[in-house]
Formats: structure tokens, sequence, C-alpha cells
């Protein structure tokens, strides 16, 4: 018995702090409905603001926003036709922080907005923004901050239950269940998940919902066990990351003897840090990703310029520097208007073709992953373009 607590601490231990999603961890927002001018006419258009949280007491945060700012100056060296001027703006890590760079950066002048990258600091900056017409491509993927002037280049849940959803789908599967953690992030995947498969009529037989914790993911596990003998589901989704529960579920999993024949199906990436791919119970498991031959190219231009790897958030305000610069150029006078934003087409950034939804929202290309022999296997490959996405409802 002791053994056994040893080794459940031990893969406990794999419950790695990664923290690869940062704008999914928020406070409860309520998106308020508000106008918001469309376009207003300045002087000059090519004045940038890039907010982020240069000072931020966290050294991990802090490291982050020092790979954004790099990674803007890649994207106005490398993919800029249009004389595009960037000043950054120290959020402090804080909302009210945002809220004074934001304010600051617009009476200096500047007529769009890069970042900030968490969702409650997006949220507070959202009056001043709809109020003055200044767009803001938040680095958040919380699409519940999106709306009004506020775009959202973050990786967003409802993008990859939607691509996970409809692979499944296409392999001829019809039943499942949903694993989720009671923390915000994860409520939120999990929304996503019954949002996408409700869409599509995919069969969701029970869902399991635990605290994020070892004695509450060892509940999990027994519920979960129960309902594969009840339901028969032919898919688990698991709305977590490595950083959360992931590991020690599949494991444990793993040593109850489940079933092969069950898939084990993720909505965030679960080969980050490496070293979870040597988790035995997450063998065979899928996920998205995005378009690893496109993330090396990215990631090869900023190692080669910094000589350093960057932030798997760092392709962020990359994408961003290229949607402006198109927008720009597309328009005789340089305006990015929100109206643009909306009818623009797609773009093509640090990851390949994205594009915005009319939520304000991002589409990505993303692949499909599995884990196999301890190696990313990648079983559908990201589409070349969005010409024929899956499709996102109006409301």
């Amino acid at each position: 018995m002791q053994k056994q607590i040893s080794r459940l601490r031990i893969t406990f231990s794999l419950l790695f702090p990664v923290a690869f999603l940062i704008g999914c961890v928020e406070p409860e927002l309520v998106p308020k409905e508000q106008e918001v001018p469309d376009q207003v006419e300045y002087e000059t258009n090519n004045k940038i603001a890039l907010l982020i949280p240069a000072s931020s007491e966290d050294p991990g945060i802090k490291q982050l926003a020092n790979d954004l700012e790099k990674s803007t100056q890649l994207a106005l060296t490398r993919n800029t036709a249009s004389p595009i001027e960037v000043t950054t703006y120290d959020t402090l890590g804080t909302p009210e922080g945002a809220f004074q760079a934001a304010n600051l950066a617009i009476g200096d002048g500047n007529r769009i907005i890069l970042g900030p990258l968490f969702s409650e600091s997006t949220q507070a900056i959202a009056p001043l923004a709809n109020i003055r017409g200044v767009p803001v491509f938040s680095f958040s993927n919380d699409t519940r901050v999106a709306g009004g002037n506020i775009f959202v280049l973050g990786q967003s849940f409802e993008n990859s239950a939607n691509r996970m959803v409809q692979y499944i789908i296409d392999q001829g599967k019809v039943s499942g269940m949903i694993v989720s953690s009671n923390s915000r992030s994860e409520i939120r995947a999990k929304e996503a998940l019954e949002e996408a498969t409700l869409r599509t009529g995919f069969n969701i037989v029970e869902t399991v919902t635990y605290e994020l914790s070892q004695p509450g993911s060892l509940n999990a596990v027994e519920q979960i066990m129960l309902a594969v003998e009840v339901y028969s589901p032919e898919v688990i989704f698991l709305t977590g990351n490595t950083a959360g529960a992931v590991t020690l579920i599949a494991e444990l999993l793993e040593e109850r003897n489940l079933s092969e024949d069950i898939l084990l199906v993720g909505i965030e990436r679960w080969d980050i840090p490496e070293v979870a791919l040597s988790v035995k119970g997450l063998q065979g498991a899928i996920f998205p990703i995005p378009d690893p031959n496109q993330s090396l190219i990215f990631s090869n231009r900023y190692q080669y310029e910094y000589d350093e790897i960057p932030h798997p958030l760092a392709g962020l305000p990359f994408d961003g520097i290229i949607a402006i610069n198109q927008l720009m150029t597309e328009n005789e006078s340089g305006m990015v208007s929100r109206r643009a934003i909306l009818n623009s087409g797609e773009f093509f950034g640090s990851t390949g073709p994205f594009k915005f939804t009319n939520k304000g929202t991002i589409e990505r290309s993303l692949a499909v992953a599995e884990i196999e022999n301890r190696r990313v296997i990648i079983l559908d490959k990201a589409p070349r373009s969005l010409a024929n996405p899956v499709v996102f409802p109006d409301n």
C-alpha cells in the first residue's frame, strides 16, 4: 500500500507548472454590450502600442513579456511593408496597470493596441478602447473578453474543441464523455466541448467534474471507470493540460486497464514539456497542435535573431503585426477599423493561417497529433487554408 501511495505521489509530480495558455486564468467575466465607434480618423495611423507586463513580479511572466517584445520586433523587421511604429508600455501585470498603460498609449497618439496578456487586463481596457475607437489585439485566449473593438489572438478553447470533435466524428465515433476539473480554465474548456458536441450531434453520455487535487483526481478515476462500465463511451475528453491532473488521471486509467478501444482526447497541448510524452497513460492519446512545420520556421527565425528558444506564446504579437500590416496595406488611408478587421480575410502567421470570426475571436489552422512511443505523430495535418473552415455559430 505504501508503495502504491509513493507511486501516486511520483505520478502527481508530473503535473508540470507550464503556463503556455496564460490567458486562461481569469476571474468571472460579464461581457457588457455597448455602442462602439467603428472608425475614428486621426492625423497619423501607424502608431501601435505594445502592452506587456514588463515589470511583473513573477519571473516567468516577466520573461514571457520579454519574448513578446522580441517577437514584435522580429515581425517588424521581416514582415511589414507599412511604416509601423511600435512603443512598449508596461502593464505591471495588473488590470489597473493595463488601464493606465492603455490610457497613456492612446494619449500618446497610438491608434492600435497590441496586448495586453491577461483576460482581466483586457477587460479593464475594453471600455476605454471602445469609447476611443481603438482596436485592441489581445494576447488572451478568453473569448468572453472579445467584442466591440476587442479582438483576441490567443488560441481559444472553442477553436480547439471544434477541431477535435469534428476529427473524431470523421473517424466514425459517435459517443463519449467529458472529464473536467473545477478550475476556471477547465470549466471554459468543458463549455466549449459541450457547445461543439451539441452542434455536431456527437453524443455525450456522461460528464465528470472533479476537484483539482490528488484526492479529487483519484475520485475522478473511479467515476470514469464506473461510467465506462455503464455507458461504454468511445471517447474520453480530458479538458486539462499537463500542468493540471491530466497526466495523473491518464496513468491511473492505464493502471486500471482502461480499454485500448477508448480514445483519450485533449483540447490543449499535451506535448509540453517534452517529458510529458513519456507518460505511459498518454500513449495513443490525441490533441490539437499548431502546424509543426510553420511553428519550426518561426522558432528558427526567432532563435537565429536572438539565440534563444521562444516561449510558446511568443508568436502572438508576431501574428498581430502581420494582421495589422496587411490591414494597413489594404486600406489606402492606412486605417485599421473594427469593420475592416471583421471583414478581413485570411492571414498567414507564425503557425499558419488564421482569421477573425464575427465575434472578434480567432480561428487558427490546427493539426491533430497523437502520442506514440513517446513521440508526437501528426494524424491529420493542419489545413493550409481556412477557405473551408469549421463553421462557427453567429450566436
